[in-house]
């Protein structure tokens, strides 16, 4: 499955799929559509402190990249 981690790097918050960073939603969607098996699903992990509306969108590019499966799990 994907794995979207958002987190905060360098002062700021971050979509991290594997040790790639990225800042914008449509570069998280473009990525997310290059995993061939939409399938397996794909996983949102965020902690208390980000935002919202960064959570929200990591769940909205993985819609819009066409996975079937999408599950919001907070991180520790």
């Amino acid at each position: 499955p994907a794995i979207v981690d958002v987190v905060r790097s360098g002062g700021r918050f971050v979509y991290r799929v594997g040790t790639r960073e990225l800042t914008s939603p449509q570069e998280l969607t473009r990525l997310l559509q290059q995993f061939p098996n939409k399938l397996d699903g794909a996983y949102v992990r965020v902690s208390d402190e980000v935002p919202f509306r960064m959570a929200a969108t990591a769940v909205q590019a993985c819609k819009d990249a066409r996975f079937l499966n999408v599950a919001y799990v907070p991180s520790e």
